[in-house]
């Protein structure tokens, strides 16, 4: 599982503990009515570009290596990990609750 979402991840690492496999990656609590967005421009942070798009270039790669994806269709790392996986996940679920304003 790759999510910056710290919420998320506490759900899930709870749910499945040791069957489910998360990222490394820097995680962030969303409040209520927040989008995560929001939460990147409200934080400074400290790591470089370039690190921060190895992060999100390795998290899409190993997303790609799954046989099952789930996902918000709103993230470009949708398409990015299908390709990658040549679009043969066995089971493939993508959510699309609209465009954040």
């Amino acid at each position: 599982m790759a999510t910056e979402d710290a919420g998320y991840y506490d759900y899930f690492k709870g749910k499945f503990g040791e069957r489910i496999y998360m990222t490394d990656q820097e995680r962030y609590v969303v409040q209520l009515g927040e989008i995560l967005s929001e939460v990147h421009r409200k934080k400074t942070d400290k790591r470089s570009g370039y690190v921060l798009g190895a992060e999100y270039i390795s998290a899409i790669y190993l997303l790609s290596k799954c046989n099952s994806f789930m996902a918000s269709g709103g993230c470009s790392g949708v398409g990015a990990a299908r390709r990658m996986n040549d679009n043969k996940f066995k089971h493939t679920f993508v959510f699309n609750l609209g465009k954040n304003k």
